[in-house]
């Protein structure tokens, strides 16, 4: 992912209740590229 992707990744994952547990970054300085594994933490329920 992009920063811009990454970063709305993690808006839209922590209101589905998941945090990252590890992020990686990788490939040239200049534009990263990001990895993410996520947990979910709480629980929303469903409407």
């Amino acid at each position: 992912m992009s920063v811009a992707e990454y970063e709305t990744e993690l808006i839209r994952r922590k209101a589905e209740g998941f945090r990252p547990t590890t992020v990686t970054s990788y490939g040239d300085s200049k534009d990263p590229k990001y990895a993410a594994a996520w947990i979910r933490y709480f629980n929303i329920p469903k409407k």
